[in-house]
């Protein structure tokens, strides 16, 4: 896996973002995207700095709901541009979400998690993705593997 966390320690990290996203949800059941957009001007408003990127790309993520799930929260933290060291953190929460629990992607779950972050591949394109990206030639995408995919290619189109 390189440089790249264990996946023990991407999780540990991952949840450090669920606890932020509970943060923004403020001891309720949703996050609607008025209060997150509120949060966002004021924690942007303590750090004197503009807001609007941070609000023109919540938009562009979920033009047309009214809640932010968790999976959009993801999202939005990736396309802010967080910090390069977040980026691990994300990806691995993102392949944790669509992982059944074996640690590896198949070429489904792949599709999946791709077509999350608006990226359709088709189930060759997801084979060969794979094949590719396997470090150790077990045929299998660990969380290392897709997270050097992930980082190699920048394929991440949040739009």
């Amino acid at each position: 896996m390189g440089n790249y966390q264990t996946q023990g320690e991407a999780q540990v990290e991952g949840t450090e973002l669920l606890r932020e996203f509970n943060d923004y949800k403020n001891g309720k059941k949703r996050l609607s995207k008025a209060d997150f957009s509120k949060r966002i001007k004021s924690d942007c408003e303590k750090q004197n700095r503009s807001s609007s990127l941070e609000e023109e790309k919540l938009n562009e993520l979920s033009p047309e709901k009214d809640v932010v799930e968790f999976k959009d929260f993801l999202k939005w933290k990736i396309s802010i541009g967080s910090e390069k060291s977040e980026l691990p953190k994300l990806l691995a929460e993102l392949f944790n979400e669509v992982d059944d629990g074996d640690g590896f992607l198949t070429p489904e779950e792949l599709m999946k998690i791709e077509k999350g972050v608006s990226v359709v591949i088709s189930r060759e394109e997801a084979e060969e993705i794979i094949s590719t990206w396997d470090s150790n030639g077990d045929g299998k995408m660990d969380l290392g593997d897709y997270i050097e995919y992930k980082t190699a290619t920048s394929r991440m189109s949040l739009r």
